[in-house]
Parts: C-alpha cells; structure tokens; sequence
C-alpha cells in the first residue's frame, strides 16, 4: 500500500528451499509468503525511493541461487550487483567500476547466470559482459570479452558455451573452454534493406 500505483516484475525465483522471490520494478527483492499470501520487500538501496516511481532506485532486474552457499542469493539491478544473505536479509553491493562514459554512473546489470565454477555471468546496459567470481567476491577482468556494450541477456549451456542477446549488435557465442568469441547473428532479411542492425532481446533454451 503505497502512493504508485504500478507494480513490475522483471523475473522470479524458486529456490532450493520452496521459497518464491521477484526482482521487482521499484520495490526491490520480494519474497512470498506461502501463509500470509503476502509479500516481503527488502530493499538493496534502503535510503532511497521504495515504491517503483523514481527509475534505477531500488530496480532488481534478476536472482539466482549462490552454488556453494546456501543462505546467499545474487541480485542485479539496475544500481549493479549485489549478495543477499536470506537468514540477516543484508546485502552487500559489489560496484563493477565500469561506466558508460567517463561522467556517466556506473553501469546497469539486466541479469545473472551462474557456473559451477563460481562466476556469474554479468550482461549489462553499457558495460558489456561482466564476470564476477562468487568465491573471490572480485570482478574478472580477464573474462571480460569485447562484446558489445549493451548487452540484453545471456544463457549458458553445460559450463562451457555462453550464448549472449545484444541490442542492436545481433547474437554471440562464448566457448567458455577455449576462450573463443564468435558473432553468430543470423543474416539480415535481403528484402529489407531499411534494417541496419540485429537485435536480440532474450535467449531461451
């Protein structure tokens, strides 16, 4: 019950445990409750706008499950990265460094897909593909790849093949063993010559 009227939701999770949380658009990270059929909010940004009207402020774009430890959820948003602890309920925020432009704020991360490995697999608004290194708590800047900087979503298959959806910049694929990057984007409709560019939103599998 709050003054904006608009509830988004970008994406769900179901953990190990039964529990059902979304990264909602405004709202932060909220968690179901099974009994009460209500919601609980925790907020990553708790000094700033709580109710989905001010835009980047407390936005959750994605949640996945930390491999090694079982109380801790990684969150992205649209302020970055953060670890959220599900038995004190803090987050701690982990800045990539990484801007659009020099003068421009840090770069926005639209999802999260986990290895076994420890690395989450960062797409980002600006920054391209980011990697983080749950063991480390440190970014990778080896993993980085000269992809395009906005990048939309990512997928990855068995540990070993990353499949990325870019704006604009079309599909790509990252052989996570070898190293190799390869611009697979399917060929432009011949019989439209007014389409400049490939863009793809998602990756399904």
């Amino acid at each position: 019950a709050d003054n904006f009227s608009y509830y988004g939701i970008f994406s769900g999770l179901k953990d190990k445990e039964g529990n059902l949380w979304f990264a909602t658009a405004g709202r932060g990270l909220a968690k179901y409750n099974y009994e009460k059929d209500s919601f609980a909010l925790h907020f990553p940004q708790p000094d700033k706008c709580k109710d989905g009207s001010v835009r980047d402020e407390n936005y959750v774009t994605a949640i996945c499950e930390d491999n090694f430890e079982a109380d801790i959820l990684w969150v992205t948003s649209l302020n970055g990265l953060y670890s959220f602890n599900k038995k004190n309920k803090q987050f701690i925020h982990y800045p990539s460094g990484v801007k659009n432009l020099p003068d421009e704020e840090l770069v926005q991360i639209l999802y999260c897909e986990a290895d076994s490995n420890g690395n989450l697999w960062l797409p980002s608004w600006g920054g391209g593909l980011l990697c983080f290194n749950t063991i480390t708590r440190k970014y990778d800047t080896q993993k980085r790849k000269p992809f395009p900087k906005i990048v939309n979503h990512v997928k990855l298959i068995n540990d070993s093949i990353l499949y990325a959806a870019c704006l604009d910049d079309g599909f790509y694929q990252l052989n996570l063993k070898t190293n190799a990057f390869t611009n697979i984007t399917p060929p432009r409709n011949p019989a439209d010559l007014t389409v400049k560019s490939t863009g793809i939103q998602k990756v399904s599998i």
